[in-house]
């Protein structure tokens, strides 16, 4: 079927069980009906294994993969790959949810441009606050998003994988997860991604709703997660001055802040002896890019405060992020620094 071909979507299952019907609900209902639809039960809770069961017996065009143990996200949605058979593939968290005509929208932009990696708008939801939707390209107008040259995607408020429809000829030239990271999978799959193909293509239509919320997860950092993420960051940012994309100011400010945050990420959750080296070099890139993160216009005064703190009272930051009574508020902030930190049209 040519003008529809066959779209997998990939979605990891564990927990979020109050969530997970309305993630299915979104999907089943999709206008675009042409569907494989694999569920990864990534050793999922026994309400979860009943939802993926009720709702399997319900659709068939729904495949359930049971994995023996918990492998992670990534090795997960590496494990969904692995059964999907799609020409076309995509992803979507259990705690998320799709317009219902996201995959149609996707589709079509597909059929149109023949590029590698479509995607669109998101907008990010927290309990008991209106919705945010992020223009990502506030500087084009619309006829230039349909071809952006591939490096386009390496701005980490681009870099995640679940807004997207990827060909099958990206997996085929050996896109996949690197089911070794706790967090950052995301971003270095999105990250080959840009290095296997020329140009891809974008739609301001709110394509994902992203749903955040502390407990979830994937917003529980830690040493190792932030480990995982610094090192994509830093072959990133190698490749991005090799090619001489370090000098797009929107590529350059969000790799920069990226590291930053995550640095201080790391600060906070290491409590080997390794600290004080952490902490120098920290107050290194701080110094070093101290003019880039002020003059930034993806961080707001507080993100930048927050990141000028080290650096302005380095023995008041370095006593404060070793005492455990602190570390919860730092935490918090942390965490707003580290999601998506949507300035845009509610």
């Amino acid at each position: 079927m040519a003008n529809t071909p066959l779209v997998s979507v990939i979605i990891p299952v564990y927990k979020a069980e109050q969530f997970l019907p309305h993630c299915l609900d979104s999907i089943c209902a999709q206008t675009y009906k042409n569907l494989e639809i694999v569920l990864v039960d990534n050793e999922a809770n026994k309400k979860c294994k009943e939802i993926c069961a009720s709702y399997a017996s319900k659709d068939k065009r729904i495949k359930l993969v049971v994995l023996e143990k918990n492998i992670g996200p990534a090795g997960a949605r590496q494990a969904g790959l692995a059964r999907s058979t799609g020409e076309l593939v995509a992803f979507v968290d259990s705690d998320d949810w799709l317009p219902v005509d996201a995959y149609q929208i996707l589709v079509d932009l597909h059929q149109k441009t023949g590029a590698d990696v479509v995607w669109g708008a998101t907008q990010y939801h927290q309990p008991d606050k209106p919705p945010v939707y992020v223009d990502l390209f506030p500087h084009k107008i619309a006829k230039d998003l349909n071809r952006l040259p591939a490096q386009s995607l390496l701005i980490p408020q681009h870099m995640f994988c679940w807004d997207k429809l990827y060909t099958r000829r990206l997996l085929e030239k050996g896109l996949h997860f690197k089911t070794s990271c706790q967090m950052g999978e995301d971003i270095d799959f999105v990250f080959q991604a840009a290095k296997l193909t020329n140009f891809v293509s974008f739609t301001q239509q709110t394509v994902y709703h992203y749903l955040i919320y502390p407990t979830s997860t994937t917003h529980i950092p830690s040493l190792q997660k932030c480990q995982d993420v610094l090192a994509v960051l830093q072959e990133i940012d190698a490749f991005s001055q090799e090619h001489n994309l370090s000098s797009k100011s929107a590529c350059r400010d969000q790799l920069l802040g990226q590291k930053c945050t995550t640095l201080i990420g790391i600060l906070l959750y290491d409590s080997s002896n390794n600290y004080s080296v952490l902490f120098t070099q920290l107050l290194h890139a701080l110094r070093t890019h101290k003019r880039e993160i002020f003059a930034n216009r993806y961080m707001g005064l507080a993100g930048k405060c927050f990141m000028m703190f080290p650096l302005a009272f380095p023995r008041l930051a370095r006593w404060l992020f070793r005492l455990p009574g602190i570390q919860p508020l730092l935490h918090q902030q942390y965490l707003r620094r580290m999601l998506p930190a949507p300035e845009g049209k509610n």
